[in-house]
């Protein structure tokens, strides 16, 4: 699976994104945005479809994420960990209910991934 199709993958599940995805398109136009600028409106509308209480989608969301993950290679991994899952933690920790609501929806993989984020800046 390459980066294109994970970020094609996780948008499919997402089911009110349409609206800020093609905003997000014209914005870039016929440049490339890049995987890591895709991803980032999932992860801003994760954020915040979570603080509107709209979460109907995130089991489906978070468990393709988590079986892209249980055969990905390293740059897919990246993505993922660093594209979708710091960013849900960056955007949400400027927000009442922070980052720690979405670890329910995480799967085994994703979870131990989503914790070495924290690991990873609790040491820089």
């Amino acid at each position: 699976m390459t980066s294109n199709q994970v970020v094609e993958l996780v948008v499919s599940k997402c089911s009110l994104i349409a609206d800020k995805w093609l905003e997000h398109r014209a914005f870039w136009g016929d440049s490339v945005a890049g995987v890591y600028n895709d991803i980032n409106v999932v992860a801003h509308y994760l954020v915040e479809q979570y603080e509107l209480g709209q979460t109907g989608d995130f089991e489906a969301i978070f468990d393709a994420v988590e079986s892209v993950l249980v055969k990905a290679e390293d740059e897919i991994k990246t993505l993922i960990i660093v594209g979708l899952f710091e960013d849900i933690q960056n955007i949400a920790s400027h927000k009442v209910f922070s980052y720690e609501p979405f670890e329910k929806w995480l799967g085994p993989i994703s979870r131990k991934y989503w914790h070495d984020i924290g690991v990873f800046w609790e040491h820089k």
